[in-house]
């Protein structure tokens, strides 16, 4: 596997600038289409939607860090994000012709209810590509603005109020690759072995809802596709994953693997709220994979809840987390390799070192 495809540093620019800047939604696709063309040697594993937020700096001008693993989301006030697309990578044959990629985006239907405190519920109806499907995915964009509808499916960039209530709402992105039709049809699976003649295209963690009945039981939310998001509200989210599939289309479909592990990796911790960039990590990964032989399957970046009082800066192991009112919180990015069969995790002796966690007072080394 190769390292996910890094954009060059951005140019600062003012605020009122940025105004007259924000591209439009083909804009993304476009520059990575051009990017591609000038990389015939490498051709699109998997795509990904990812969002980072906008900072000023000192003097006024605005700039985004791609290669940071913390995130800061504050409880209150006005914020700005963009979106952008990564590009997982790996070799091409010799003499393929360079790739070029298409999106398209569902988004769920509107049920009208007539309780304003229940969930706007939609369902993602399966539909037919006339290209070959490379990723599908869930993502997540806002859908109203305290109640004023606000819902842009393809905007790159979109500002948040904090004090004021929101919702958000999934959409799923189909990335594909230009070409003769592949006539396939998407759906959404639950076991990897038991998708007979499909191809798998995805496997995504996807953090549901949590609440509670009237009759005072537990229910993950895993079919809704609206959220309600307010400082000053707590919400109980579960990790679960989601297995997306396509139909062979008429053609030969290999053999899934009765078999998938994964691998998390965290970036190296530092000190306090300091952690290694995305490019150190990634260099990790890769080490890892030529030390292992690890037969990678699928590959995905996820967010944590960042916590200070565990060694590694995020409880792996737990299966939910909660997100608290009027609380301000840090996000740390990972990656994670699902792995298709067993696989021996190496002795760190054949690892490069950690690097060394500095504290106030001294340093030590975090395993």
């Amino acid at each position: 596997m190769e390292k996910s495809g890094h954009a060059p540093a951005p140019v600062p620019i003012s605020a009122d600038e940025a105004a007259f800047h924000v591209p439009p939604p083909s804009a993304v696709v476009t520059g990575a289409n051009r990017w591609l063309a000038d990389h015939p040697e490498l051709s699109v594993w998997k795509c990904e939607c990812v969002q980072t937020p906008l900072s000023t700096a000192r003097d006024g001008s605005l700039y985004y860090d791609l290669n940071s693993m913390v995130r800061h989301d504050s409880t209150y006030g006005y914020s700005v994000y963009l979106k952008g697309l990564r590009m997982w990578l790996t070799t091409a044959q010799p003499g393929s012709t360079p790739q070029q990629l298409g999106l398209r985006t569902a988004v769920p239907e509107v049920k009208t209810i007539e309780l304003p405190n229940r969930y706007r519920k939609g369902r993602i109806i399966e539909m037919k590509c006339r290209r070959r499907i490379l990723t599908i995915g869930t993502d997540m964009v806002k859908a109203f603005d305290q109640f004023k509808l606000d819902l842009d499916p393809d905007a790159a960039c979109w500002d948040e109020d904090k004090d004021r209530y929101s919702r958000v709402t999934q959409v799923l992105r189909i990335f594909y690759l230009q070409g003769p039709p592949g006539n396939e049809e998407i759906a959404m699976g639950q076991w990897v072995t038991q998708q007979k003649g499909s191809r798998i295209v995805n496997i995504q963690q996807f953090d549901a809802i949590v609440e509670k009945t009237f009759d005072n039981e537990l229910k993950v939310e895993t079919d809704s596709t609206d959220d309600a998001v307010w400082a000053f509200k707590d919400r109980r989210l579960a990790k679960t994953l989601r297995v997306f599939q396509v139909t062979s289309g008429g053609q030969a479909v290999a053999q899934q693997p009765n078999h998938i592990n994964s691998r998390l990796f965290l970036p190296a911790r530092m000190g306090p709220k300091v952690f290694e960039s995305m490019t150190q990590t990634m260099d990790r990964v890769d080490f890892w994979l030529r030390v292992t032989g690890a037969n990678v399957y699928n590959v995905e970046t996820v967010k944590l809840l960042l916590h200070e009082t565990q060694p590694a800066g995020a409880d792996v192991a737990a299966s939910e987390y909660r997100i608290q009112k009027m609380t301000g919180k840090y996000w740390l990015t990972a990656i994670r390799v699902y792995i298709a069969g067993p696989y021996n995790e190496p002795d760190p002796s054949q690892l490069p070192p950690v690097p060394l966690y500095k504290s106030g007072s001294g340093s030590c080394t975090i395993v």
